[in-house]
Order: structure tokens, then C-alpha cells, then sequence
């Protein structure tokens, strides 16, 4: 369906970049790794701390074995012990027997990203079950000076400030008190212009589940408002400007993008979707729980790198600081998966005519992958194609599918020699910029 101004909601280049990045993992770690709880109560004793095992460089090494481009650390979960030694609270690392009270995982992680070639972000929780001050409006003073100790640069460049809207049912919690969303956004956008907003941001949206099950059409560009409001922190935000394109979405809903949901829509934004999953049930490590096996973690690539999200893949260390051997012999043999998914190209051109973008060989191959994207500076336009193969015995058309957006992989049965293979664009917003569209072999 042509639309002009669908088309004109584009991402920023802080967006473009995080899609660009497309798999990364999340470092669950902190006192609850020692306490083997998921939500620690900030009673914990800090002299419980002392992970004797820790080694950032090996943690980075294993994260960048499995393909993940980057790491975001929970420096504060919400306990409100802190990874970092803050100066706002003793609640933190400087108290504990770790490196003598001398260390700082956050610095540790920091460094090793920049040697391992990794990105590196943050999660500081607003929810704090240690601060006296959490539940009063004082509270957000707490928050941005701790925000203004991650950011200033001490830790170097960040590539996400990833929020969530989580709150202290168990607290004293004051009638006004709010999160106050707006000035942590102008606290990152001042320390760390190129840092993506995640989930209670302006930048990446939830994609709605923790298990990473993908809608059948993941829009980037979807309403900025909508009638229910509960996934966005229970309501609990009031918003304007940035804060408004938290968008209030209903991250649950199957439909968030379609033509018939935004035909009438007033405002739109563009905002992606990730898909955060932990490779264990929990989030936390618990040493009885076993990592999801290589099977399962391609099958959730496919569903959110594949259909246009991003994926978080949560990978615990456990109380001592080391991931464990099973977790990192899944997650090698994961990223050497991935790894072959691009591994064996076919180095074609496509060639476009009317609504068909064909690759032509002069010598059969068996392909394993088609990999189509658009240039999403041009928006996100193809709602609908279908796929078709070129062989000896003429055209054979394969399968409808939905959009493609930044990513779309389309596994291919590979049992069938191809001399071409091709997309027929069936419905979409308007003239289709294709950015590349590129046929992997079988790897034999």
C-alpha cells in the first residue's frame, strides 16, 4: 500500500547503529550471583562479595567466540549493590574483599571490551531495594549523579543505557513519586550522544516476551501512542518529547505496524525491537539450571536477528566470576553457527525488474540462506514478497513472506541445485530500497 508518509519516519543514526550491531549479550552478575537469588533485598552483607575467579578478558573472549558484538553489564541490579565503587553509596564493591576494596568490575569490563573489539553498556536499575532515599522524589538526584559517575567518561565510550520501568512494591513510595525518565534521557543524550535507549527509552523497544518469540511482522515503524499503557511501567511516567516515544505501546500485541494498524495513525516513530533471552531459565546463575542448547539459540537468532529485532542474549557468571564451561561450549559452538550462516557467499549482483530482484548463476549451487535487507534510511517499505528459484527445469515459486526491514533470512532447502533464486515484492509502502540481497551456499 503506498504510503509517502509512512516512508518519512526514518531512524536515527544512534538506531541504525544498534541495528547494525544486531546480537549482544547481556552480563547478569553482581550479589545475587553469590546469594543465588534472582531479586537480591539489599540487606546482603557486602564481605559476601569476592569473586576470586573473575577475569573480564576471558569473559570477553567466550562472548565474542559466540558472535555477539557487544556486552551490557548490570552494574546495578536492584539490590542496589553496585559493580562500580560509587561515591553515593558504601551499598558497593569498594566495601567488599574483592582486589582489596580496590577493584571496579565495571573499569575491568570496560578495558576488556576495547581489547576484544566488543561494545560496551550499561544497566543501572532504577528499582533499589538498599537506597534510603528510593520512593522519594529525592531519589532521582541519587540516580542521575550515579548515571553522571558511568557516563562522564571514566568508562569510555557507552553503546546502550538499558532501562527498565521496574519498581519497589515493598517500599514506603510517596503518591508523587515518579521515575523521572525525562531527565536521565537528557543525562545520556549530554555525557553519551551516540548511547541507545533501551526498552524505557526513546531508542529500542521491548519486543514483548522474555523468551524471544518473534511476531509474524516486526515493524520498526509503529504508533507512538496507543490505547493501553500497561507494559510501559504500569503508567507510571508521565511523558513529553523523548518520553513520549516510549510510545505507551502494548509490546504484547501481535499487530503493532501493520498498514491497517497505522493507516490512521497520527504519530509515528520509528522503534525497533529487541528481544532479550537468557540462555538459563534464570537471569541470575544457578548452578542445578542448564543452558539452552545450540539448536535452540540458532532457532532464536532466526526469529530475531533473522525477522528484523535485535537480539540480548543473557549469559550469567557464576558467584566466583566464571561462565560456566557449559555455557561456553554452547556458546562457541553457537557462534560457529552463526559464523556459517555467511561463511560461503555467491558472489552475485542482484538484478532488479518492476517488483522482482533476481540472483543468476551460470553453474547450479545447492543455497542454504537468502539474506535480503533494505536501507533502512529509507524507512521500512516492504510489508510482503514471496521467494522463487531458477532452475534447469524453469521458475519454481517457493513461499509468501512477510517484511524484511533492516534483516530477513530465508532459509532455503538446499537439496535442490539452484542457477538463481528471487523475490517478487508483493505489497508495499512504497518505492522499495533494497540494500543488499545475497545467497549463501551449502557449506559442505
Amino acid at each position: 500500500m503506498l504510503d509517502e508518509r509512512l516512508v518519512q519516519i526514518t531512524p536515527s543514526e544512534r538506531q541504525i547503529a544498534i541495528q547494525e550491531t544486531e546480537y549482544y549479550t547481556f552480563l547478569h552478575f553482581g550479589m545475587n550471583s553469590v546469594t543465588g537469588r534472582e531479586w537480591g533485598t539489599g540487606k546482603e552483607d557486602v564481605s559476601l562479595f569476592n569473586p576470586t575467579r573473575l577475569h573480564t578478558d576471558e569473559w570477553c573472549e567466550i562472548i565474542r567466540k559466540s558472535g555477539s558484538k557487544g556486552i551490557i553489564l548490570t552494574v546495578k541490579h536492584h539490590d542496589g549493590f553496585c559493580l562500580f565503587p560509587s561515591q553515593y553509596t558504601e551499598h558497593c564493591i569498594k566495601n567488599t574483599p574483592y582486589r582489596e576494596g580496590k577493584g571496579d568490575i565495571v573499569k575491568e569490563l570496560s578495558d576488556s571490551c576495547k581489547k576484544y573489539g566488543l561494545k560496551f553498556g550499561i544497566y543501572l536499575s532504577p528499582w533499589d531495594r538498599h537506597e534510603p532515599t528510593y520512593g522519594k522524589n529525592a531519589y532521582n538526584d541519587y540516580y542521575v549523579r550515579q548515571l553522571e559517575e558511568l557516563l562522564g567518561g571514566a568508562y569510555g565510550k557507552i553503546f546502550c543505557v538499558w532501562l527498565d520501568g521496574a519498581r519497589g512494591k515493598d517500599a514506603e513510595v510517596e503518591e508523587d513519586f515518579r521515575y523521572d525518565f525525562e531527565r536521565i534521557y537528557k543525562t545520556v543524550r549530554t555525557l553519551q550522544p551516540e548511547a541507545v535507549i533501551s526498552v524505557m527509552g526513546p531508542d529500542v523497544r521491548w519486543i514483548g516476551n522474555e523468551s524471544a518469540k518473534p511476531r509474524n511482522n516486526e515493524w520498526s515503524v509503529v504508533p507512538a501512542s496507543s490505547k493501553n499503557a500497561e507494559n510501559i511501567a504500569k503508567n507510571s511516567q508521565t511523558s513529553e518529547e523523548d518520553v513520549k516515544k516510549l510510545s505507551s505501546l502494548d509490546e504484547m500485541q501481535e499487530d503493532l505496524g501493520s498498514y491497517e494498524k497505522v493507516k490512521d495513525v497520527r504519530e509515528l516513530v520509528w522503534y525497533p525491537a529487541e528481544a532479550d533471552v537468557s540462555i538459563r531459565k534464570g537471569w541470575f546463575y544457578h548452578p542445578e539450571q542448564k543452558p539452552k542448547n545450540v539448536r535452540q539459540l540458532l532457532k532464536i537468532y532466526y526469529n530475531t536477528v533473522g525477522r528484523n529485532a535485535m537480539l540480548l542474549l543473557n549469559v550469567p557468571p557464576d558467584g566466583d566470576g566464571k561462565i560456566d564451561a557449559r555455557d561456553e561450549q554452547v556458546l562457541t559452538a553457537f557462534g560457529k553457527r552463526i559464523a556459517d550462516i555467511y561463511r560461503n557467499p555467491v558472489d552475485r549482483d542482484f538484478v532488479q525488474k518492476n517488483n522482482e530482484w533476481e540472483l543468476r548463476w551460470d553453474t547450479p549451487k545447492k543455497i542454504k540462506h537468502l539474506v535480503l535487507q533494505e536501507d533502512i534510511r529509507y524507512s521500512q517499505r516492504v510489508e510482503s514478497f514471496s521467494v522463487y528459484f531458477l532452475t534447469k527445469f524453469g521458475k519454481i515459486r517457493w513461499k509468501q513472506y512477510g517484511v524484511i526491514g533492516y534483516k530477513r533470512i530465508v532459509k532455503i532447502p538446499s537439496f535442490l541445485p539452484l542457477c538463481g533464486i528471487g523475490i517478487h515484492v508483493t505489497a508495499t509502502r512504497g518505492e522499495v530500497f533494497l540494500k543488499s540481497m545475497i545467497a549463501y551456499q551449502k557449506i559442505r
